[in-house]
């Protein structure tokens, strides 16, 4: 049991590491050449630490403003960002994909209204017709809306207001 939690521990810990681990490398990346390039400016007189602070930031700003060119305006990457969108999307939880809604339109639904004539129950019955009903609604949507999501995973629900993505 307690080589799972260090397990665990280790397992957040790297996590952590590879989020910050790409900024890190770019920030050490910045500082190395501006390390290097001021060598060959430092003969104008600027002070060393002015001069290295400030190639590190006209370094620092060439990267961002040619990653933000690359990302947004080439839209190189596309694809990723997509997919990295929806697997990391908490949303994921409520939202319909496209297959969902035809699969629940065209098999769930008519399975599930089958099922609804062969019930004997009258209790069992209604309690049926209501999660009939809700399927209907939510599918009709594309999307569980707010009221209807469960209570115990309300505080993964972002939006105020339901809406479809």
């Amino acid at each position: 049991m307690k080589t799972y939690f260090i397990k665990r521990w280790f397992n957040v810990q790297v996590t952590k590491i590879k989020h910050v681990g790409m900024l890190i490398s770019i920030v050490l990346l910045a500082l190395n050449l501006s390390l290097t390039v001021y060598s060959f400016i430092k003969w104008r007189g600027i002070h060393p630490y002015l001069g290295t602070t400030l190639l590190f930031f006209v370094i620092m700003f060439l990267i961002l403003a040619f990653s933000h060119i690359w990302m947004n305006k080439w839209h190189m990457y596309a694809p990723q960002k997509m997919a990295e969108a929806i697997l990391y999307n908490p949303y994921a939880v409520f939202a319909y994909s496209p297959f969902q809604e035809m699969w629940f339109s065209h098999i769930y639904i008519p399975i599930m209204e089958a099922l609804y004539d062969t019930i004997q129950d009258e209790e069992k019955k209604k309690k049926f017709k209501k999660s009939l009903e809700l399927v209907k609604k939510w599918t009709k949507l594309g999307y569980i809306p707010k009221e209807d999501f469960p209570e115990h995973l309300k505080k993964y629900y972002i939006f105020d207001e339901g809406m479809r993505l």
